[in-house]
């Protein structure tokens, strides 16, 4: 997902579900500043604790608990994207959606990419869309996936 981004250093990335920080950490680690969204405060917690005991891979600062500069761990429903952030270098959901929510397109800069895993509950499609004008997206697959769903107004339903 994150080689689908196409992510350079500087890129301001917005990643839709935090989980352990992973993909985060690695999206730091290749010079993005990332904007990480949980829907769950005790993951968030965790994910912000765990980066801030990693050493920076590229010695660019980060932020999350320590207040430092890459990457800003936020708690909330991130399934309709972070339009206070937006324009996005790159959008990467790291669960399934039923669709891929139009605010999501609509956030992205132009020339930027979002990653996203489409499809329903047992099964989806790695979807790559790639923005070229105001109005005109790219879009592909790059093969089939299993996700947690993606929950919230952008999503599926809790239950």
């Amino acid at each position: 997902m994150t080689e689908l981004l196409e992510v350079q250093p500087g890129d301001r990335i917005l990643e839709i579900g935090t989980g352990s920080g992973y993909q985060a950490a690695i999206l730091a680690a290749v010079g993005a500043r990332v904007t990480t969204i949980e829907r769950h405060a005790s993951l968030a917690d965790e994910a912000r604790a765990r980066l801030a005991t990693l050493a920076p891979a590229s010695g660019a600062p980060r932020e999350g608990a320590t207040g430092t500069a890459a990457i800003d761990v936020r708690v909330g429903d991130g399934s309709r994207g972070v339009p206070d952030g937006a324009p996005w270098d790159g959008i990467i959901v790291t669960a399934a959606a039923p669709q891929i929510a139009q605010e999501l397109r609509e956030q992205l800069a132009i020339g930027a990419r979002l990653v996203i895993p489409v499809g329903d509950r047992a099964s989806q499609d790695l979807r790559v869309v790639e923005r070229r004008g105001p109005a005109d997206w790219r879009e592909w697959s790059d093969g089939a996936v299993v996700f947690v769903p993606l929950v919230g107004e952008g999503g599926w339903s809790e239950g």
